[in-house]
């Protein structure tokens, strides 16, 4: 993972953490802008994506699920497949470019409980195993207070937290504990994605994925 724009500032059996440097992060902003379902904001729910419910004392938030943003894809997919190949050595491992999950916590007590990205008897949705969670930090330190960003280190006393700048990005694999801490103040974005085994449906999704990316990139 020594690629010249990413600087790795902890390592451990159950986390990455590290930074995007301001000129990468400033580019994944300005693609996310001119997102077409950038403005289509939904309240957060529980469960898998094609069957989640709110319920707002486990998780209060609003997510947008982003589907046009080739580079800013491609970056978190590398970064996911890297560290996956660094550390964690999971089999199945597979970038599928799923949609992207653009989550803003802006109201005061918005938060997410204590939860995993993946369950063991957790039906297989449309998409995808989950295997390894990328989350990445758009908003500056000093914009929010609040919204700390918290995993189990290998046990339940051994919790870290995280108050995320502008850029820093955690990857972990799906089946470990993390929450996000109740927000204060001010605003705090992320973006959240899951790389994983994916499904039949998945794969037909990847290649009219990939089709469309070439389309834009030509144009």
């Amino acid at each position: 993972m020594n690629n010249p724009g990413i600087k790795l500032n902890e390592i451990t059996d159950c986390f990455i953490f590290g930074r995007l440097d301001s000129k990468t992060t400033d580019n994944i902003c300005k693609e996310i802008a001119n997102c077409r379902n950038i403005a289509e904001f939904q309240a957060a729910g529980v469960g898998s994506n094609a069957n989640s419910w709110v319920q707002d004392d486990i998780r209060s938030a609003n997510l947008a699920w982003l589907d046009d943003a080739p580079n800013t894809s491609h970056i978190l997919g590398k970064l996911v497949l890297d560290a996956n190949d660094f550390k964690f050595k999971l089999e199945g491992l597979v970038d599928t470019k799923p949609s992207i999950q653009y989550t803003v916590y802006k109201s005061f007590r918005d938060h997410y409980d204590w939860h995993q990205d993946y369950y063991d008897d957790e039906p297989v949705d449309e998409n995808l195993i989950r295997l390894i969670s990328i989350s990445v930090c758009l908003s500056h330190d000093d914009m929010y207070e609040g919204a700390e960003f918290c995993i189990k280190d290998g046990c339940n006393y051994n919790v870290r937290q995280f108050k995320m700048k502008y850029g820093e990005f955690i990857i972990f694999p799906s089946r470990i504990q993390h929450r996000v801490n109740a927000l204060r103040s001010g605003e705090r974005i992320s973006l959240v994605n899951w790389f994983g085994n994916p499904t039949k449906k998945a794969l037909k999704r990847l290649k009219k994925r990939k089709k469309r990316h070439r389309g834009l990139k030509s144009n």
